[in-house]
Parts: C-alpha cells; sequence; structure tokens
C-alpha cells in the first residue's frame, strides 16, 4: 500500500512515487490511498487500486508550509513546536476516513511517500497493523532536512527502509535519525530511446548546437531567461535552441526563428540527443531527469552548481556553473570536440550503469522493501 497526497503530479516527485510503485506492482497488489479527488471513491488506475479520499491540500497551502520550512532552515533550527504542532493538525485533517480504507486493505507493506504520506502514516496508525514502513522521503536538493515533516519518532520509529532515486538523496536523507544502513538509493528506470537518433530536427538545422532548456518563457525576466540569452549571443556562429515553456526559439548569426513550445517528450528527446551540449537552467528538483536524459544518449550537460543535476556532471557526464562567467567559461571548454566526447562518453556509461536498466531498477525496489529473491 503507498500513501501520497498527490498521486496524479506529474512533476518529478509523483512521477517517481509512480515508479516506485510499479516495480512493487510486479510481486503483488498495490492499493494507493491518497487525499486527491472530488469525492471519495475507489477505482482502477492502470494496475493500481486508488482509494481517493478527496481532501487535497491546496497549492497555496503546500507553498506556505514550505516556506516556513525553509525560513526556520535558514536560522539553522527547525520548526518551533507551537507552529510544527499546527502545521501536522492540519497536515492530518487530510487524512479523515484513511484509517478505514487501510484497515479494509490490511497491507503486508506501507510505503510513505514524502511528509504527507508521513502525515496520513500518522493518522491510520493501528489500522495498518504491523506491516513494514518504508519511507519515500523526497527530499529536494538543497532542501532543509526537517524530521518533523515526517512525524518525527511516530513515523521515523517504525520506518524499516528509505527508498531515495539519487546518490545525492540518499546522502541527504541519512541527515534523519534513521539507522543509515537502511537508506537506499534504488535510482529510476530510464533507458536510451533508439529512435531520437534515427532523425535529426531540421529546425534547428544541425547536430552541432547548443541546446538551452530554459524553464521560463522566452520573455520572462527572470535569471534563467537571461542566462538563456547570455549564451545565444556568446555563441553567434554556432546554432543555439533555446526551449521556453511557451516557445522554441532558433538562433543562429545573430536571426531568431521562432517555433512552437517542445510538448512531445519525444521530440525533446530527439533535440537533446543530436545536440553537442544542453544546458539545463532549471533542472528537476529531485532526479534532474532531464540530464540523465541527455547523458543516456551520449550528450554532455552544463547544469546549476546548486541543483541536483550537479551529481549527474559529477559522475563524469558534464560541467557546472555558479555564475554567469562561470556558465560561458564552461560552455568555451565544451567547444573543443575531445572533451565533448569525453564527457559524453563517461556521462553515458555512468547514467546507463545506474539509470539505464527499468529491470535493475525493479530488482533494487524489491531488495529494498525485502521483496527480493
Amino acid at each position: 500500500m503507498v500513501l501520497t497526497e498527490r498521486w496524479s503530479a506529474r512533476d518529478e516527485d509523483g512521477w517517481f512515487v509512480r515508479q516506485v510503485a510499479g516495480a512493487l506492482a510486479c510481486a503483488g497488489d498495490v492499493h494507493v490511498v491518497t487525499t486527491e479527488g472530488a469525492v471519495p471513491r475507489r477505482h482502477t488506475d492502470s494496475v493500481f487500486t486508488v482509494h481517493e479520499l478527496a481532501r487535497p491540500a491546496g497549492a497555496g497551502e503546500r507553498l506556505r508550509n514550505g516556506l516556513l520550512v525553509e525560513a526556520f532552515a535558514a536560522q539553522g533550527q527547525g520548526v518551533p513546536g507551537s507552529i510544527a504542532t499546527s502545521l501536522a493538525a492540519r497536515a492530518s485533517s487530510h487524512w479523515d476516513g484513511a484509517d478505514r480504507a487501510v484497515a479494509a486493505i490490511a497491507p503486508d507493506l506501507v510505503v510513505v511517500a514524502g511528509p504527507g504520506g508521513a502525515a496520513g502514516l500518522q493518522v491510520v496508525g493501528g489500522a495498518a497493523g504491523d506491516a513494514p514502513v518504508t519511507l519515500v522521503p523526497l527530499l529536494h536538493d538543497g532542501a532543509p532536512v526537517d524530521p518533523g515533516r515526517y512525524g518525527a519518532g511516530p513515523v521515523l520509529d517504525r520506518v524499516a527502509s528509505v527508498v531515495t532515486a539519487t546518490p545525492g538523496e540518499r546522502d541527504t536523507a541519512r541527515l534523519l535519525p534513521i539507522d543509515q544502513g537502511t537508506c537506499i538509493d534504488v535510482g529510476v528506470p530510464l533507458r536510451a530511446d533508439p529512435n531520437a537518433r534515427r532523425e535529426p530536427n531540421t529546425y534547428i538545422g544541425s547536430d552541432d548546437y547548443v541546446l538551452v532548456l530554459a524553464g521560463v518563457t522566452s520573455d520572462a525576466a527572470d535569471l534563467r531567461a537571461d542566462l538563456a540569452r547570455l549564451v545565444r549571443l556568446a555563441f553567434p556562429g554556432r546554432p543555439v535552441g533555446i526551449v521556453a515553456t511557451n516557445a522554441f526559439e532558433v538562433w543562429h548569426h545573430g536571426r531568431s526563428t521562432v517555433g512552437w513550445a517542445i510538448e512531445r517528450s519525444g521530440d525533446l528527446l530527439r533535440l537533446m540527443a543530436w545536440a553537442a551540449v544542453v544546458v539545463d537552467l532549471r533542472p528537476g528538483p529531485l532526479v534532474a531527469r532531464r540530464a540523465i536524459e541527455s547523458l543516456l544518449h551520449g550528450t554532455p550537460v552544463v547544469v546549476p552548481e546548486q541543483s541536483a543535476a550537479r551529481q549527474h556532471a559529477a559522475a563524469g557526464g558534464g560541467l557546472w556553473f555558479a555564475t554567469p562567467q562561470e556558465l560561458l567559461s564552461c560552455l568555451d571548454a565544451l567547444e573543443d570536440p575531445g572533451v565533448r566526447a569525453a564527457l559524453g562518453d563517461q556521462g553515458n556509461e555512468a547514467a546507463t550503469r545506474h539509470y539505464g536498466s527499468p529491470e535493475a531498477f525493479v530488482e533494487r525496489v524489491l531488495g529494498a522493501v525485502g521483496w527480493g529473491t
């Protein structure tokens, strides 16, 4: 059984939780209990049985809670007791009725996804019986580690294993008051798409371009947008493709061509696979999936120093920057074809070994929860 606030989320957190649940489904029936939904109901979602409690937390509430945790962490402390109690009470209220659903399921294993799932486990309590608990903490790069967000003793004392998506998240999870040996990095199930290298994207017209993943609109007043423009201006002779959220803009010899936004994942994979370099200015906070996918296709990456993607670059697949000047220095170094080839090969080998086998991912997940053979 999986306890998660946001089962249908399409961000990296939601995607990773579904991958873990999918791996468990290879060995048994998986029930998902979530606070989502418009009305309480039970329904089937692919191979999963989903129990919706219809008591979701709003985006504003999640943002407020995160800002509070970050504010106190910046002062070197956890959330004070009175505020933590108030936040916990509010979080628990979203799980009203979960105990009845869990009692009917009678799970052999409870997977707790993120702080929201931990609040659910506190409400469920004895309804889960003596089932072992696996924590999927969903710790973002650079985010503060506050045991109180995971229910502290009442939840963490029950945790038999902790499943993380990357080595960086595993190391961060070990800051929680749990047995460090229970923290297991299972990776993520990705592999290179053989179709991505069959035909280049003729819109950009070359296979020696720099691809910038801006993560903002093309006209945003934002540092990431400024950095994307900086890359374009610094390399006037090399094609630069800028993937904004609202458009795909190609610059070459000072001239711009603006096309539709890149919406299909296959189109983005093709652009990354044929690029000379991928600059991801806004990597995913949990996995930095686009950096991994670039490396699986042999394309080196340049990423922010303070991001989950740095660990993938540091494994041999690219470079990282902390300032605009460092970004330009990284790209200047990657103008050398030999450097690009070396980083591309190293990154591909590391990404393939750790992330490139869905079958190995399933085995790691089942082993982590004690279901391995």
